[in-house]
């Protein structure tokens, strides 16, 4: 069938939760979808569902043949307002895919979707499907953070003034995603990274990708960073920023001496939280600041030892 119905109720009681679903479910009802409010902490990894009482819910039919019997039924409930809407089938996946293209990330680096060809002027691809991973390259953040890995890696003092060159020789991606920055270190040069994430979903992804793009010797944690040991030259976390202050006694723990910490995932309109709370960069000497968008990013380095 090419399309399906969607029965709409905006205000539904708690108390009537259960037994609206199990009477929708015998009139054929295929699915439920609530609207659902949110709320995130500031250094918070996930957002918390905000309960609201009545609800509203999308409930979702392969046809309307019963449509005056659900209508009886929500009468019986004291449901009122129900809306319908025919809707047509689409392969949300396959259209999404459609619609994302190979683009330019920074200097010769391109992201490009595993499914798509390599586009002529892509010197250097970075192949990706970010299956249920965040991180398909085009959010701010990832940008800020690739412009920075190539200025450290690649260009040194010249890009960096107040950078002191040090020999890298490796890096940790904290909050891989899809692994993007990993990716770009290696072809950059830099032989040994470690990759963290926290969900599994995205480290399956990550590696995959790792293993599209040739770097398949990456390792990814799945774990929290407390299971991390060693010491990096180069820290690079693109996280939110409140996270970032949650975790920074694990950067300086996994810094090493002369080492260089790039943090991004900071929003402007909250930057002076960030840095009110991120105690640990006062230890650290600034060496810049990258604003793309709404979202800031912060590139240290530990003072020479004496």
């Amino acid at each position: 069938m090419d399309y399906f119905f969607v029965l709409t109720l905006e205000q539904v009681p708690r108390s009537r939760e259960e037994e609206l679903t199990s009477e929708l479910m015998e009139l054929g009802a295929q699915g439920f979808s609530e609207k659902l409010d949110f709320a995130q902490d500031f250094d918070a990894y996930t957002v918390d569902f905000l309960p609201r009482d009545p609800f509203a819910v999308e409930i979702y039919f392969s046809d309307d043949s019963n449509k005056e019997a659900i209508e009886a039924t929500l009468k019986s409930l004291e449901i009122e307002g129900p809306i319908w809407e025919k809707r047509a089938n689409q392969d949300w996946q396959e259209n999404w895919k459609k619609g994302w293209d190979a683009f330019p990330l920074v200097d010769d680096f391109w992201v490009v979707p595993s499914w798509k060809e390599i586009p002529p002027e892509a010197k250097q691809p970075i192949m990706i499907d970010p299956g249920l991973a965040f991180g398909t390259g085009t959010h701010e953040t990832t940008q800020i953070a690739a412009r920075m890995i190539s200025n450290v890696l690649k260009g040194g003092r010249e890009s960096i003034p107040k950078l002191r060159s040090i020999p890298i020789y490796n890096a940790i991606d904290v909050g891989t995603g899809t692994g993007i920055l990993a990716i770009q270190m290696r072809m950059l040069g830099l032989k040994n990274i470690v990759a963290t994430e926290i969900d599994e979903l995205a480290a399956e992804a990550a590696r995959e990708n790792l293993e599209r793009n040739k770097c398949g010797d990456i390792l990814v944690h799945c774990s929290d960073l407390d299971q991390v040991e060693g010491k990096f030259d180069f820290v690079v976390a693109n996280i939110i920023d409140g996270v970032l202050t949650r975790l920074q006694d694990h950067f300086d723990r996994l810094l090493a001496p002369n080492g260089i910490a790039l943090m991004t995932g900071i929003l402007n309109e909250r930057e002076q939280l960030y840095l009110d709370r991120m105690v640990w960069r006062r230890s650290l000497v600034e060496l810049a600041r990258i604003q793309k968008g709404d979202w800031v990013g912060y590139l240290y380095q530990r003072p020479e030892e004496k």
